[in-house]
Parts: structure tokens; sequence; C-alpha cells
């Protein structure tokens, strides 16, 4: 299965925080057998958001 990972929040990329949860989540996941082919960040923004999920929806069975 193809997993997605997605990280919301206009701190993260802007460097003010490191995201540690999505490398916690990836080495979970990889070491049940997941395949976690994409990490996305996304800001703040809701057309932005929804943009992503969307895309995330059609290209990833787990997001």
């Amino acid at each position: 299965m193809i997993v997605e990972l997605i990280s919301t929040g206009s701190e993260l990329l802007l460097g003010h925080i490191v995201n540690t949860n999505v490398k916690w989540l990836s080495e979970e996941l990889n070491n049940r057998g997941y395949s976690v082919a994409y990490q996305t960040t996304v800001g703040d923004n809701p057309e932005r958001m929804k943009e992503v999920f969307q895309r995330a929806g059609e290209r990833a069975d787990i997001v």
C-alpha cells in the first residue's frame, strides 16, 4: 500500500519547528511494511490544503 503523510502548518514551512512526527511515522510505517512514498507539508491555507489532500487521495492508498 502506498502511503502519503501530510503535515500542516506554516511554522513547519518557515522552519520555526522541526517536523519530528513525520520522521517517527515514516519509520513506524516502514517497519510494518507500508511504503511511504510521499511526505507533503502545506501551510495554513485552506485552498492549498484542499489541493494537497485531493492530490494525495489520487496517488496514495492511505493518507
